[in-house]
C-alpha cells in the first residue's frame, strides 16, 4: 500500500511541478538560442561590411583613408563639443594691430573665430 502512495505522489509530482518546469526550460532555451543566433548574424553582417570597407580603403589608398578618418572625427568632436559647458565673456580686449589696421572690429573677430573653429558664438549688446 506504502508502495502505491509513493508512486502515486511522485507521478503526481512529475505531472505537478516536473513536467511545467521542464517545458517552461525548453521554452526559454528555444528564445535564448534564437536570440544568439540574431545577434550572432548580426556579427557576422557588421563583420563583413567591414571587411568590405577596409578593402575599399585599401584599393582606394590615402585620399579614402583620411576621408574616412575625418568623418570618423566629426562624429568625435560633435561628441566632445556636447560635453562642454557653456561660458559667459564678460568682455574682450583687442590689442595691437593687423596689417596696417588700427583697430580689429569684434565682428571681425567674430567672424575669424567662427570660420577657423566652426563654432559660432552669440552675440548680445549689454551697453
Amino acid at each position: 500500500m506504502q508502495q502505491e502512495r509513493i508512486k502515486q505522489v511522485t507521478e503526481q509530482l512529475q505531472a505537478d511541478v516536473n513536467a511545467p518546469a521542464e517545458s517552461e526550460c525548453k521554452t526559454l532555451m528555444a528564445e535564448a538560442k534564437g536570440q544568439a543566433d540574431t545577434i550572432v548574424e548580426q556579427g557576422r553582417s557588421q563583420a563583413e561590411g567591414l571587411g568590405d570597407l577596409v578593402e575599399s580603403l585599401k584599393q582606394s589608398g590615402n585620399d579614402a583613408e583620411r576621408l574616412f578618418l575625418l568623418q570618423k572625427l566629426e562624429t568625435l568632436l560633435s561628441m566632445l563639443s556636447d560635453t562642454v559647458q557653456p561660458i559667459e565673456v564678460e568682455e574682450v580686449n583687442l590689442i595691437g594691430e593687423r596689417d596696417g589696421q588700427g583697430n580689429l572690429s569684434l565682428a571681425t573677430l567674430l567672424k575669424q573665430f567662427q570660420e577657423s573653429t566652426g563654432l559660432r558664438l552669440p552675440v548680445s549688446d549689454h551697453e
